[in-house]
């Protein structure tokens, strides 16, 4: 399933890219698109994509607009397209590495009908009257430290993880070109990412320029970060992080052990170190939500 994902978004960025930069437009009423989240054939006008935009926004309660059309244009192409790098970075993320362990002990709890062999087990609740009875959602806390504890995953394609490196830098580099098509734009029809002259369609926000310029800092830095330029703190080190060869000459991935120190022992290098300091200078623009913002401006 990942790796037809992955070749399904690897053709949709193909069209994004071909696009280009000329007078294009596309409008789309996003209160008649609906995803069928709950998977029970009957997608509701709760799972429309306004509904869920609504949603995300913080409307309380969620506002559900009879029609909410969006004019996507040239400046949108490679927004879309910088997401379907992250997507596949994500898929080629998990693809390199055999997380097979993990899935079959909490697959359960994302996805409810899991052929896991111990997924129909697992996913029943523990009985009112035995030891759990004094303990709040005890499953779903013992199921997520299973899934924790099994995140110690064997790289069986390394190539892919050298992949998912070229898909962030290729996302940051269509984040760039989406926001300077976008700043030259001059109109004000329906946009779904706006310059600080024009008005978010869906929710109504605009966007100011000292944001813009906080979000280009944001991506010097992780750009810098990706090609081992920088280097990520470690709260038990003072080296830092060289994020270039975590995934150039990947191992076993392990979280717990890399949270802990050990499995990050072996990517510590010499180094100027990102700091706690200049992302918080680059984040104040963004009023406490950097990363609501982030999943916006991509």
């Amino acid at each position: 399933m990942l790796s037809a994902f992955d070749d399904d978004l690897a053709k949709a960025e193909s069209v994004l890219q071909s696009i280009g930069d000329g007078d294009v437009t596309l409008v789309l009423d996003l209160a008649r698109i609906r995803l069928d989240l709950r998977g029970d054939g009957r997608p509701g006008e709760d799972e429309t994509l306004a509904a869920i935009v609504s949603h995300l926004s913080g409307a309380t309660p969620p506002e559900r607009p009879a029609s909410l059309e969006v004019k996507f244009d040239a400046g949108d192409a490679p927004w879309f397209a910088g997401y379907s790098h992250a997507l596949m970075a994500l898929c080629d993320f998990l693809l390199a590495h055999d997380f097979e362990g993990s899935f079959d002990a909490a697959s359960h709890l994302f996805f409810p009908r899991s052929m896991a062999p111990a997924a129909p087990a697992l996913a029943r609740p523990a009985p009112r009257d035995g030891i759990a009875s004094g303990l709040p959602d005890s499953t779903a806390l013992a199921d997520m430290i299973a899934l924790i504890h099994t995140v110690d995953w064997p790289v069986v394609e390394p190539e892919r993880m050298r992949g998912a490196r070229a898909h962030l830098k290729a996302m940051i580099g269509l984040s760039r070109k989406s926001w300077a098509l976008i700043l030259a734009e001059t109109g004000d029809d329906r946009e779904w990412i706006p310059n600080p002259r024009q008005t978010h369609v869906a929710i109504g926000a605009r966007v100011r320029q000292d944001q813009i310029d906080a979000w280009m800092a944001a991506l010097d830095e992780a750009e810098a970060i990706l090609d081992g330029r920088l280097l990520v703190p470690h709260w038990r080190f003072t080296r830092g992080i060289d994020l270039k060869a975590f995934f150039e000459s990947p191992r076993t991935f392990d979280l717990v052990m890399f949270l802990t120190g050990s499995g990050a022992v072996p990517y510590l290098t010499d180094g100027p170190v990102s700091s706690h300091e200049r992302w918080t200078k680059i984040t104040r623009a963004f009023e406490d939500n950097f990363f609501g913002y982030a999943l916006w401006f991509n």
